[in-house]
């Protein structure tokens, strides 16, 4: 008995859904041609959507609004195709995937650990000591700024300078160690 009643509560979300959909029709048509820009795109976008909401029917409760679920499902599949193709373009156009010369190591293939410890070793001690608090030891801003005794923008600031100088060593390492690899190979 339970399961009939069940049943028919699918059935007639169902139906709501299948009515609204055609009632809905052409305000999504024109929500995913203003996406898309394409009308056979908007057309195939629409139609996921659709299918979405009939396979979900029985999910979507009574006080549902239909039209802003389908609006939200036809944007989501929308966001989701477009991450989905941008980062297959960039497969397909990176440089390094079409020539046939050998991958460049990235940094990590040819840094160590100690190699950053070196890096800061070798700085002042102003950008040492907030690139130590703030990475190594994973200080927060306010912290820093008590030990230091300068002001929280100020860590912020310096912070950012210092990384940036630690980034320029550690890029002079990497290209040491790149053309001393190419030579020798």
């Amino acid at each position: 008995m339970i399961a009939q009643g069940m049943q028919q509560d699918v059935s007639v979300a169902r139906t709501r859904i299948e009515l609204d959909m055609v009632r809905l029709y052409g305000d999504l048509r024109a929500r995913a041609f203003a996406l898309t820009k394409d009308r056979d795109a908007a057309n195939d976008l629409v139609q996921q959507a659709c299918e979405r909401g009939l396979r979900l029917s029985a999910s979507i409760g009574q006080a549902t609004n239909t039209a802003a679920w389908l609006r939200c499902v036809m944007r989501n599949l929308f966001v989701d195709e477009y991450r989905f193709q941008r980062k297959h373009a960039r497969l397909l156009c990176d440089p390094e995937v079409e020539s046939n010369e050998p991958r460049r190591p990235a940094l990590a293939d040819l840094l160590m650990l100690e190699d950053v410890k070196d890096a800061i070793s070798s700085m002042r001690e102003e950008d040492r000591a907030i690139l130590e608090l703030a990475l190594l030891e994973g200080r927060s801003y306010r912290d820093i700024s008590s030990r230091l005794g300068i002001l929280p923008k100020t860590v912020g600031t310096r912070l950012f300078r210092a990384k940036a100088k630690l980034r320029k060593q550690m890029q002079a390492v990497y290209d040491q160690r790149l053309t001393a690899l190419v030579s020798n190979g």
